[in-house]
């Protein structure tokens, strides 16, 4: 099973990549200019992007790699002003391992400082093999043209720790009449 997954990722990151050339050679098309007395039509439902992302080997947090697939989709709510979006994700690793994360939140574009206002605000599901792991986050950040400042926050929502085992780790002591022999446990929190 863990097999047809990492086969059917990686048949969708080629597929991705050759065709995604191909779609870049167009360009946008293009509206003409509004003649005096139209009315400006607003495209509610923005611009809907899929989101295919493949991470290969190693990494910090995880092993051998996983495939992300993802939909953003905005809510324009004034032209050039409000902006607001939803971003569901799911993540497969190459282990067979499922996580996901969904994200909603609003930008805002302030045409006198030239600079973009957002936040948002995310939830994380984490199946890491062992045990599942859930956090809520919430990112603010302030852009511009030059300089950019972003943060996020975290709060983990399961409760404690989870023993993943004990061993010896091949070190001893001597202490009064007894022989200490080293254990050491592993636990993911």
């Amino acid at each position: 099973m863990k097999t047809a997954r990492v086969g059917a990722c990686l048949a969708i990151v080629l597929a991705w990549t050759i065709t995604s050339p191909l779609l870049a050679q167009y360009p946008p098309p293009s509206q003409p200019p509004m003649q005096s007395g139209e009315a400006d039509t607003n495209d509610f439902f923005g611009p809907r992007n899929a989101q295919f992302r493949s991470d290969i080997g190693d990494g910090v947090g995880y092993a051998k790699g996983f495939q992300t697939f993802g939909l953003w989709q905005s809510f324009v709510a004034s032209p050039n002003e409000w902006l607001f979006f939803a971003n569901p994700r799911g993540i497969i690793t190459y282990l067979g391992n499922v996580s996901a994360n969904v994200g909603a939140g609003v930008r805002y574009y302030n045409e006198d400082t030239d600079r973009i206002f957002g936040g948002s605000f995310w939830y994380d599901h984490d199946n890491n093999g062992n045990r599942t792991y859930d956090q809520l986050g919430v990112s603010l950040e302030w852009l511009g043209k030059y300089f950019d400042v972003r943060a996020n926050g975290y709060v983990p929502t399961n409760p404690g720790k989870d023993n993943l085992g004990s061993f010896y780790n091949g070190t001893t002591q001597f202490f009064q009449n007894f022989i200490g022999i080293g254990q050491s446990t592993l636990f993911n929190t």
